[in-house]
This record gives structure tokens, sequence and C-alpha cells, in this order.
């Protein structure tokens, strides 16, 4: 294990717009096969083992220097993690960046933040131990007393220079990342994508076929080739992983939830959940085990 994560960080944070964690804190934050909606960009940065994460129905193995970057109001949900998992992740709002003034331009703040753009690639191993150098450095200095001189400054400071590093590594790999898609990968690419932004108000195969501009049964043949899966059954599986996310809060109760997912009524919801889980939508809200915020 790296000498940089033995210090053992526990979770650090300001307000809610700049959190580090690591795998450690994880355990008490994140639950396998939970499906949450992420709220802030997140840098996760394995040092050791593997995770398994799926990120708008797009799944990820993350091994020792890889990074996956996390955006925001993507669908997220941890499948697999390795007994000896270690991991340090940086998570932050939009807004914090925008306060600080991050100097990028349109183009490139565009193409980095895009969901369009493989956001999960390896590190170099001077890259990675810069990163988790730097990560590590920005949790001590959020840890200091806040009235010490300069504090704001000495926290936005690093926070800038772990963020431009990770662009800088970002942008060079570009091109390998962007390797060229087959025109099935291409179909499937696209359909995740245009899925990820409209399945709460639409959940027919023909729209997004019609969208994409060829047929129904070609669609569902290209995903069942690419991702294992038809279209009908990729949609299902997001919506049920939305319906899931908001039947664990609290503050929304099932009619909320089948309104927010545009069914036309609550009863249609509820058969609509239950033929895809198993429970009634009110069973599930009992048996959730999501007692926690999302962690970031």
């Amino acid at each position: 294990m790296s000498k940089l994560l033995e210090t053992n960080i526990s979770r650090k944070q300001i307000s809610d717009d700049l959190v580090v964690f690591t795998a450690h804190d994880a355990e008490y934050i994140l639950e396998p096969n939970v499906p949450f909606r992420a709220e802030a960009f997140a840098l996760i940065v394995v040092e050791t083992g593997e995770l398994q994460v799926q990120s708008n129905l797009k799944n990820y193995t993350l091994l020792p220097q890889s990074i996956l970057i996390v955006l925001p109001d993507s669908l997220n949900e941890l499948k697999y993690q390795s007994e000896d998992l270690n991991f340090i992740c940086l998570a932050f709002q939009k807004r914090y960046i925008e306060k600080l003034g991050l100097i990028m331009s349109s183009s490139e703040a565009v193409l980095m933040f895009s969901k369009d753009v493989q956001h999960h690639f390896q590190l170099s191993a001077m890259d990675h131990a810069d990163i988790v150098y730097g990560i590590s450095v920005l949790a001590r200095k959020i840890n200091m007393n806040r009235e010490t001189p300069f504090y704001d400054e000495l926290v936005k400071s690093t926070f800038l220079s772990v963020t431009y590093q990770v662009a800088s590594i970002f942008f060079t790999q570009l091109p390998v990342l962007n390797v060229q898609l087959s025109r099935k990968e291409e179909i499937a690419s696209k359909f995740l994508g245009l899925l990820a932004e409209k399945f709460r108000q639409e959940r027919s195969v023909s729209y997004y076929a019609n969208v994409l501009a060829i047929t129904t049964r070609h669609l569902s043949q290209v995903l069942k080739e690419v991702t294992g899966k038809t279209a009908g059954e990729l949609i299902d599986e997001l919506v049920i992983q939305e319906a899931r996310v908001l039947l664990s809060q609290s503050s929304i109760n099932v009619a909320a939830a089948a309104q927010i997912l545009q069914f036309s009524n609550q009863s249609f919801f509820g058969k609509y959940f239950k033929q895809h889980t198993g429970y009634s939508p009110s069973e599930y809200r009992s048996l959730s085990r999501t007692t926690l915020n999302p962690p970031f």
C-alpha cells in the first residue's frame, strides 16, 4: 500500500462543496448494489485492489493506477469491490469551481465534462503518484484550523493544482481514449447517452430508434450484441434504478416518485415496479437499506 494512504485520511470536507475521502470511509457511505444519483463531480483514483461501478448503465472496472471521473446527475451503482481495495476520491460541486474561476476554455470544459467522452483511463506510475499525493495534501489542508492565515487560499490553490493536473493528463490521453468505434458501438454509445437524458420522459424503444434513424429491431439487435441487453431491457433497468433512488429518500413518497418518472398514475407505476423488482414501491421503501446521503 502506498505510504501516502497509510496515513488513513478520514473524510474531510468544506461544507458540501468540496470533500475528500478514501475506501475506508466509503464502507460507511457507499453500499453495494444500491443506486444513487451523483450530486457533484468526483475523481476516484484506485491505489490497490479492484472496484467495479456502473454509471448511466456503462460498466467500468477500476484497477490500480486507474482514474474515473464521475459527472453530476449521473446514475451510479457500486457492483463489486475487492477486499484489498483502496482508493482516494475528490468530490466537488460545480459551484465550487465556478467560484474559483477555473480557467479553461469553453471547448475544453465541454469536452472534459461531456457525457460523450470516455472518463476512465489508466495513469502512469508517476502521474498516479502525483495525483494521489496532491489529493492527500488537499485533505490535510482542509483539516487545518480554519483560523489559519490564508486557509481558503491554501485549500483553493491545492485544489486547482490537482484539477489542472488531471485535466492535463485527460487531454494528453484524449486521442487514445477516443479510439475509433465500430458502427454498432457508436449506436450503442449514442443510445446510452440519449437514454440517460430522456428516460424519465420516454420509455418506448421506437422513440430512441427514430432519433437514431434506425429501426427498433436493428437497435435492439445492436444493443444485444454490444451490451448483452435489448433496448427495452436497458430502458427498464435505468427507470428502475432511478425509482429505487427516489424511493430510498424519505422526503419522496410513492406518488411523488411516480410523478417524477412521469407515469400516468401511481397504480401503473406500482405494477411496473413490482414486475421488475418483485416488490411493491411501499415494500421496497420499508426494506431499503439506503439510509445515507450519496457519497458525492
